[in-house]
């Protein structure tokens, strides 16, 4: 792992910092929200007799967003599955060799996505979702979003040498 200079480090350290915990407000706001519009629904099912459709319609967007940007949380902090453990007490060539694989695999993943991400966004512009009337692409806008924001946790995890925050158990 190459060492950023020093101002910059924690120029990139600090804004992922940043990143990361206004991503996990939105999921956190997000998860709510689609909460609530599930209870709003069973409420409105079982005490009214007529659920309405845009409850299940916005719950099931809140979700999506919701999920995707709690991943981009859940790699910043080292809690995404691995397929195997290497920790602090590790021998520093593994360390740096996963650090360098897990480089490799995001960049494959994340580059995968947002090379695809431009037709499938024009794709979902020309449909409008049923009961909110919503233009699909602000749904499906998420998915390079997602990319991105790993794509730059994973850069600065590499330049500045960083581990994640947080390790999660």
């Amino acid at each position: 792992m190459s060492e950023a200079p020093g101002e910059f480090n924690a120029f990139l350290i600090n804004a992922d910092r940043r990143l990361n915990t206004g991503l996990l407000w939105a999921a956190s706001g997000l998860l709510s929200l689609m909460v609530l519009l599930v209870m709003i629904q069973i409420v409105a099912r079982y005490v009214l007799q007529d659920a309405p459709a845009w409850t299940e319609e916005g719950a099931r967007y809140c979700m999506v967003w919701s999920a995707l940007l709690a991943a981009t949380c859940a790699f910043y902090e080292g809690a995404d599955p691995a397929l195997i453990k290497v920790d602090a007490g590790s021998p520093p060539a593994l360390q740096k060799a996963r650090s360098w694989l897990r480089f490799m695999c995001v960049l494959v993943f994340s580059g995968t996505l947002l090379v695809y991400s431009p037709g499938m966004i024009l794709r979902s512009a020309l449909r409008q979702s049923e009961a909110l009337g919503v233009n699909l692409a602000l749904v499906t806008m998420v998915v390079p979003v997602f990319a991105l924001v790993i794509l730059f946790h994973a850069f600065v995890q590499i330049l500045t040498g960083r581990a994640a925050e947080r390790r999660v158990t």
